[in-house]
């Protein structure tokens, strides 16, 4: 913060800025009151997040596929009359999947699988990690985001932030690492 030359072992690293002894007291009521300047940040264009959705996808089809054909061989194995209901359930348990997917990797990592693999991270407006709750309401909100033709998603381009829609409703950024 203060333009101090202090060794390495004399400052505090706090969200990528280095702060001296002197200088906490202040800087830390500066972060409480949210009043302190942002760090630079690369926002994720559409594209790499386009990519790493596209990994996500991979992930939990795979996953879907093994699960519908295990649950079609016991379920419904010479009975046709339970393909409907057998892929109504399997499929609501993949929607509850790609929601637990999405809560537990960026509550866990701060990116699924990925957005890791494109070198993505979510977080909140202030650098802070991403709280399960708060990427619950995220993962909601993706579905929002890509009910109407994934218009949702297309938000992203004219934000400045290349913010999404479920990104604006759960107040979240997707940065470079």
């Amino acid at each position: 913060m203060c333009s101090s030359d202090l060794p390495w072992n004399q400052v505090t690293v706090y969200h990528q800025r280095h702060v001296c002894g002197r200088c906490q007291p202040i800087f830390f009521r500066r972060v409480l009151q949210g009043t302190l300047p942002p760090v630079h940040r690369v926002y994720a264009g559409i594209w790499r997040r386009a990519g790493a959705k596209l990994i996500d996808w991979m992930i939990l089809a795979a996953f879907q596929s093994v699960f519908q054909t295990i649950f079609y061989l016991f379920l419904a194995q010479n009975r046709p009359e339970l393909y409907t209901a057998v892929g109504f359930i399997a499929g609501f348990i993949g929607f509850i999947a790609n929601i637990a997917f999405n809560t537990y990797f960026i509550g866990r990592f701060a990116a699924t699988p990925g957005k890791m693999a494109c070198g993505l991270k979510v977080i909140m407006p202030g650098g802070g990690k991403v709280s399960y709750a708060r990427a619950l309401g995220r993962a909601a909100g993706e579905f929002i985001s890509g009910a109407a033709f994934y218009i949702g998603y297309l938000v992203a381009i004219f934000d400045e932030q290349r913010r999404a829609l479920h990104d604006f409703f759960c107040d979240t950024r997707v940065v470079q690492v």
